[in-house]
């Protein structure tokens, strides 16, 4: 079971299959009812469904890419190899947390068969209908998902308008604008829905506003790489292994591609003129993800941009052509049979090594233990007055009470500035804990995780930052504004003092 938001949406898993009810803040809920489902359905616990849900998102993926690249290649051969590519680039630890944006940027090459499916086919009815319900669900599902759906939409529609259907020349499927008022019907039937975002419309434009100063997902990135000081060992480290699976598959298809180029007479543009739909999905998943990654307005975590990343749409099956063109087209015998299988388990083993946790990729060990959620628990339920302050080192304290099944009204949560904020003046740890915000309460709590104490001792990068040393946890125990009051393996519980 994972820290943070895998906290929070197994804690919902929990809340809704007991209570049937979905917290207001919940604004993307399609996951967590999926998650309650599953629980109620198959009568077990909530954190056994969180080891589910990923793994049936994971072959609706390879599904989906499979389906849609046999509809789009009609080339057994092919779509052969789609399957073991699709088991390469989707192997990544980001993809097997329970987050929403995960699952659902995992169904969406079941959304883009369904979507041809439709265009090519109209008058069957099913492939409407499914098409239909399925717009009408993705305001549901996540922002970012709503986003690639809008924008390869209008693409569609687009390029098949008066002005422009005579530049059309990479028969790019025609829509009308019905799909788009689908769409918009929809996610403002999801707007009004979410009537907390209505009350907080103002402040929340008002955010925005402020993070155009802040700078673009893009900037944040250069500057998170620029804290660790990076060597360039540790960049081809990180390109390799932790990107291996995406960098890897690009160099292919641009080795595929010239040699299509340089052989053309001998292929006859098929290939080129066959695979415009993945080339032109190809050109708008990289538009959608730049535009993720260098607007000002909306931004995210780097990593997680990083890794939903909707170029594998149409990097999947160009991968798989280029491996065909390059290998298999003129002859398919054993010796170069054996060539793809090795190309193929070389990037996969890549991929398995970006899929877990390690110091190679730069990333702690995201497993929750028992005792952590024991020992929250006990404070969280220990208490008689509420709200209290509770700090964590290097984690998200906040997330506890939806894995707890409690209200997050009954605790605050403290950030734990550098160092407990030690330096030459202050040697009292609750000179910093007791600031404006906390200056009615006569005590808090100061939570130490082991994972919280060795993030930045042995965790290469982590380290480099610097924020915690080993001597500021030995201060930190002998500060007699401080006293352990629980003790137990990979968790601490110090009561701070007001002085």
């Amino acid at each position: 079971m994972g820290r943070a938001d895998d906290m929070s949406y197994i804690g919902e898993y929990m809340n809704i299959a007991s209570s049937g009810h979905i917290e207001e803040e919940n604004i993307y809920p399609a996951s967590l009812i999926l998650g309650a489902i599953i629980t109620l359905a198959l009568d077990i616990t909530a954190n056994n469904t969180s080891f589910i849900v990923p793994v049936l998102f994971s072959f609706i993926f390879i599904t989906g890419t499979y389906v849609y690249s046999k509809k789009i290649i009609q080339n057994s051969y092919i779509t052969s190899l789609v399957i073991p590519s699709s088991f390469i680039m989707y192997l990544g630890v980001y993809n097997f947390l329970n987050v929403p944006h995960a699952f659902f940027f995992a169904y969406m090459p079941l959304f883009l068969y369904v979507f041809h499916s439709y265009i090519d086919d109209k008058n069957k009815f099913p492939f409407s209908l499914i098409f239909i319900l399925i717009i009408l669900l993705i305001p549901f599902t996540h922002p970012f998902i709503v986003y690639f759906v809008t924008v390869y939409c209008f693409v569609h529609i687009f390029f098949n308008t008066s002005f422009l259907s005579r530049f059309n020349k990479f028969g790019i499927a025609k829509m009308n604008w019905t799909v788009l008022s689908i769409l918009f019907v929809s996610y403002t039937s999801w707007f009004l829905y979410q009537g907390r975002l209505l009350s907080v419309l103002v402040r929340d434009v008002y955010n925005y506003i402020n993070d155009i100063g802040r700078g673009a997902t893009s900037d944040r990135t250069v500057e998170k790489i620029a804290s660790i000081n990076f060597e360039f060992n540790d960049y081809l480290q990180l390109l390799s292994i932790f990107y291996g699976r995406y960098v890897f598959p690009t160099i292919i298809i641009i080795i595929g591609f010239a040699y299509i180029f340089f052989k053309k007479k001998e292929h006859k543009y098929t290939y080129i003129k066959k695979y415009y739909p993945i080339i032109i999905l190809y050109i708008i998943c990289i538009f959608t993800q730049v535009i993720l990654m260098f607007n000002p307005v909306i931004t995210h975590q780097p990593d997680r941009l990083m890794h939903l990343n909707f170029v594998v749409y149409g990097q999947i099956p160009l991968f798989a052509i280029s491996l065909y063109v390059i290998f298999l087209e003129k002859q398919k015998s054993f010796y170069k049979i054996i060539n793809v299988c090795l190309i193929l388990l070389a990037i996969w083993t890549f991929s398995l090594f970006a899929a877990f946790d390690s110091p190679n990729v730069y990333r702690t060990n995201s497993a929750l233990t028992y005792n952590e959620i024991e020992g929250m628990d006990w404070l969280l339920k220990s208490q008689e007055e509420y709200p209290i302050p509770i700090g964590m080192v290097s984690e998200q304290s906040f997330r506890y009470p939806d894995i707890l099944g409690l209200s997050k009204e009954k605790m605050i949560h403290k950030k734990i500035i550098d160092h407990f904020g030690y330096n030459a003046t202050i040697t009292n740890f609750s000179e910093v804990y007791f600031d404006s915000k906390l200056n009615e309460y006569n005590h808090g709590y100061l939570v130490i995780t082991t994972l919280g104490e060795l993030l930045y001792q042995e965790i290469p990068g982590y380290n480099r930052i610097e924020r915690f040393k080993k001597k500021d946890f030995e201060k930190i125990r002998n500060d007699h504004s401080t006293n352990k009051i629980y003790d137990s393996l990979n968790i601490e519980i110090f009561v701070v003092n007001k002085l």
